[in-house]
């Protein structure tokens, strides 16, 4: 736990921790949904793996605020506000980067900590390259970048293909699943609510990532300047550390944080619970 003295902010976060669930917000064309966790100044917005809810960051999100962090955990998918078809233009990395610094706007939040998995570290990385003067630090875990491009095109594609030619079948298993109970496992309701989310939207989505890069490249990542917290698994075939080594040596103003596996995505380790609470007040401090 952190042992920082509390602040009068602090303690209003902590008086007001109630979580806040399906709140929206509009921006850049699209309707998107978040939940909110904690109150106060340090605010943290949290954004998902592709085709995965936000509500994979539920246990992360209420940790965080029980140390006196605002979390959002922002949904990437969102809706049209005309009801329109998706459209796969929503779902290029620096349009979705752009987005979340409207998102901010829409908020009214001056600053916070941007943080993702998977293809949403790329979308952190971009945001904070659009507005530096916007995002007080990154969390960039599991990246995909240079080294596990082939694991990421290959998982775009692939999603791609299931969520544009399963459409029957996809509704079909999407009406048996929404009548299936909410439980306690946070696995099952993860699992759950990610079978029930629009197939149509999952296939602009990843033809979006498809076509965009994954992220900044190296040469734009040497020029940033905003503090990056660097995460990666000591066991993932998948989400190398090769990129993360790279990406945090590419970066002027990084640390690199090794977790034991990607389990940690769903069971936030107390070690790097500890490290991103750490991570957090020094970069709202310097930003103060």
């Amino acid at each position: 736990m952190s042992t920082q003295s509390e602040t009068p902010a602090t303690v209003e976060s902590r008086a007001d921790a109630t979580p806040k669930f399906d709140r929206s917000v509009t921006a850049g064309g699209l309707r998107l949904g978040y939940d909110e966790f904690g109150a106060g100044d340090r605010v943290i917005v949290l954004m998902p793996p592709s085709a995965m809810p936000r509500m994979v960051h539920h246990p992360l999100a209420a940790e965080l605020a029980a140390r006196g962090h605002r979390v959002i955990c922002l949904d990437q998918l969102g809706a049209e506000i005309d009801d329109a078809k998706p459209r796969y233009q929503h779902y290029r990395t620096p349009d979705m980067a752009g987005r979340v610094i409207a998102v901010l706007d829409e908020l009214g939040i001056e600053s916070a900590i941007i943080g993702g998995k998977t293809n949403s570290s790329g979308i952190a990385l971009e945001a904070a390259m659009i507005a530096p003067d916007r995002i007080s630090g990154v969390y960039c875990e599991a990246a995909w970048m240079e080294y596990s491009a082939w694991a990421g095109g290959s998982y775009w594609t692939g999603m791609w293909l299931v969520a544009n030619f399963s459409g029957p079948l996809a509704k079909a298993l999407g009406a048996v699943v929404r009548r299936l109970p909410v439980g306690d496992s946070h696995i099952r309701n993860l699992v759950v609510t990610a079978l029930q989310q629009d197939m149509r939207r999952t296939a602009a989505l990843h033809q979006g990532f498809f076509i965009s890069r994954p992220g900044p490249t190296p040469e734009m990542r040497a020029t940033m300047t905003t503090p990056v917290l660097v995460i990666t698994q000591q066991i993932d075939p998948v989400h190398g550390r090769h990129d993360a080594r790279l990406i945090a040596d590419s970066l002027p103003n990084s640390r690199l944080l090794m977790t034991r596996s990607w389990l940690n995505w769903f069971s936030p380790e107390a070690g790097v619970v500890d490290e991103m609470d750490r991570f957090a007040l020094e970069c709202f401090s310097e930003k103060a």
